[in-house]
């Protein structure tokens, strides 16, 4: 037997054999009720909502637990089998401890945002834009904050020569600020695809992009005066 059981994050209710051989001590003990004892090294406040247990069918003992939400790490506990036929004379109801270690394996959830307004607007040839338009910027769990993070940008149309700085997401704490500067003359309605990525990785099942959001860049017509020239200011007649 193995004594380190290991599950993914958020997978649900772990329930596989992890205990053999158990006996109550003695062959004229068998009607002796038998429970799997947890002491935890550490209080694991909220990590579990199915607190680590074990049930026991006939000879072999099944390892049953479901750890919280986006919860992951290594957690140790020290199990002993205790039965009901007491201390009297001397006896003995409990085995000896042993050590256990359950390792919940991290699985990268994807980041998340939200755009309050799909539609940057800005005038014709008003120079750059940076405005906040990313909000509640999320790299997935409470546990991954240390994960960098990209807006990606999707073209609709490849959109060439229309912008002089490529539209782009600068991220600031939680807020994402589009910028981008359009062509000399440039107007009209631009459609894109963005979504946020991790560095989190995909191992185990996991997902480093968000779902995508559609936006739109709208820059408003600005009309300019009209030009001549005039090759000789002065009329002859």
């Amino acid at each position: 037997p193995n004594s380190t059981a290991s599950a993914l994050e958020d997978s649900g209710v772990y329930n596989e054999t992890f205990v053999e051989n158990i006996s109550p001590g003695a062959e004229n003990e068998w009607d002796q009720q038998l429970t799997f004892v947890f002491e935890y090294a550490e209080p694991y406040t909220d990590m579990f909502d199915i607190a680590p247990y074990i049930e026991i069918q006939n000879r072999t003992g099944y390892l049953i637990f479901r750890t919280g939400h986006n919860v992951n790490g290594n957690f140790f506990f020290n199990i002993s089998l205790q039965d009901n036929g007491g201390v009297e004379h001397g006896g003995n109801n409990i085995s000896q401890a042993t050590g256990i270690e359950i390792e919940v394996i991290p699985v990268n959830d994807p980041p998340t945002f939200d755009v309050p307004n799909s539609t940057a607007s800005a005038l014709e040839d008003s120079g750059v834009y940076n405005e906040t338009f990313v909000e509640n910027i999320s790299p997935g769990a409470e546990n991954e904050w240390d994960q960098q993070l990209t807006f990606v940008f999707e073209y609709a149309e490849p959109y060439t020569d229309m912008f002089d700085i490529a539209p782009y997401i600068e991220i600031q704490n939680r807020t994402g600020y589009l910028i981008f500067r359009t062509g000399h003359n440039v107007n009209g309605n631009f459609f894109f695809n963005i979504s946020l990525q991790d560095n989190g990785g995909v191992e185990h099942g996991g997902n480093n992009i968000s779902q995508a959001t559609g936006i739109e860049i709208e820059v408003i017509p600005v009309n300019d005066p009209p030009t001549f020239d005039v090759p000789n200011s002065t009329a002859s007649a």
